[in-house]
């Protein structure tokens, strides 16, 4: 195989392995920090919901690039408890870029 080719495949797989964010790596980022953080980091959410047990899930949505007319989506929820600490958080992608 030649090496321009090896490379571009090299190069392909570590920006695919890099670029995708699991659940995992979303709460062990924002696990037991507070919900000023978070939104002083990413913006205002989308949207709140308060959960019958008292957790708020806050939801951030945003659109990867792309070059079709709409791209993916990738959905973020922090579960905050009510002294404004972050518990858990959820992650729903629609692409490997989130």
């Amino acid at each position: 195989m030649p090496t321009i080719i090896r490379f571009f495949i090299i190069l392909c797989v570590l920006f695919l392995t890099g670029c995708a964010t699991t659940r995992e790596e979303v709460s062990s980022t924002w696990k037991g920090r507070t919900i000023s953080e978070a939104i002083a980091e990413l913006g205002p959410p989308q949207y709140t919901t308060v959960l019958p047990d008292g957790i708020t899930v806050y939801t951030w949505e945003k659109e990867v690039p792309s070059t079709r007319s709409k791209g993916p989506r990738c959905i973020t929820g922090l579960h905050v408890d009510k002294e404004g600490i972050i518990v858990d958080a959820s992650q729903k992608s629609e692409s490997l870029l989130c």
